[in-house]
């Protein structure tokens, strides 16, 4: 009778065992079916953040590449976004390009299709993630390069011919044109033109000018800067290379009168970019021409600084 019961018990128990295992073993296939699908949820979750991540930095490019072009060329700004935007993978059917008003801003869009992984279980095979991008054209507060002749404050216009130092008899209170950067004389001024003021300029500083008409050291640094050109074809205002030695970065000056009326000293107000072709005239007689031009230049840029052609461009989304 105690064999009997003992074999009992012992059936029971086993049983009972087998039981439990079973039910363990559900738990078990029910944790790993959540724990799946939560790996999975988060590695398309990934995914797409990931090609977000790449779109945002894809339109981000294209922004700057566009807005290099501006406020000059807007088509061309256009193009090269674009171009950029599509070189990065953005679907080319969902980019849109958009330039302000005032033609100083580019505002880049578009999607990318992500194919997801584990969700594809669910029925989910892809999805589109979508970026917004803009960067603006400002004006530029401090140069180092500058060359040593002023310009007054006024409106420029692109391609249009200015004086930047005026001949013998024509000097505005006694001034000819010239700036005394880092130093005086006719030594200092020379190499100033020829290679830019080594230090930095910056909008707010006064400048002593440059006293007489300077016109043996103006004729060696322009023929110098024209000389050093060695673009082939020759550069000209409308089509040169980057660094083109023809390109002056000048200040754009406020004189400031003493009490006698003569301009001692000026005030800079910004930073204009001139593309000189000649230096006419000797002697007293010798004359500084430039085109206008729009120059990109890679300095610190202020949206509220006047924009007098030397730019820089920053993202501003």
């Amino acid at each position: 009778m105690r064999r009997v019961i003992g074999l009992l018990w012992q059936k029971g128990v086993k049983s009972l065992w087998r039981r439990q295992d079973g039910s363990a073993a559900v738990l078990v296939a029910l944790a790993l079916v959540v724990l799946l699908a939560m790996v999975g949820t988060v590695t398309d979750v990934g995914l797409v953040f990931l090609y977000k991540y790449r779109l945002s930095n894809a339109l981000d490019a294209a922004a700057l590449a566009g807005a290099q072009e501006l406020p000059e060329n807007p088509e061309k700004a256009r193009e090269k976004a674009r171009e950029y935007a599509e070189k990065n993978g953005v679907d080319p059917a969902t980019i849109t390009v958009e330039i302000s008003d005032d033609g100083r801003e580019i505002r880049v869009a578009g999607e990318k299709e992500v194919q997801l992984l584990f969700a594809k279980v669910l029925g989910y095979t892809k999805s589109r993630v979508n970026s917004t991008s803009a960067a603006r054209v400002g004006g530029i507060t401090r140069v180092v390069g500058a060359a040593p002749l002023g310009i007054e404050e006024q409106p420029f216009q692109y391609g249009e011919e200015y004086v930047l130092k005026v001949g013998g008899g024509e000097g505005s209170y006694g001034w000819f044109g010239p700036l005394s950067l880092g130093g005086s004389g006719a030594n200092v001024y020379r190499i100033n033109l020829m290679y830019g003021y080594d230090r930095e300029l910056k909008v707010g500083d006064i400048v002593p000018t440059e006293t007489g008409n300077m016109s043996g050291p103006t004729e060696d640094g322009i023929e110098y800067r024209i000389q050093s050109c060695n673009h082939i074809p020759k550069c000209t205002y409308d089509h040169y290379v980057r660094g083109c030695p023809q390109v002056l970065l000048v200040p754009v000056i406020r004189p400031i009168k003493d009490s006698s009326n003569q301009v001692k000293e000026v005030q800079v107000v910004g930073f204009g970019a001139f593309f000189v072709e000649d230096v006419a005239g000797s002697g007293n007689e010798c004359t500084v021409t430039g085109r206008f031009i729009h120059y990109l230049y890679p300095g610190d840029v202020d949206f509220n600084q006047v924009y007098y052609g030397l730019k820089g461009v920053k993202l501003v989304r």
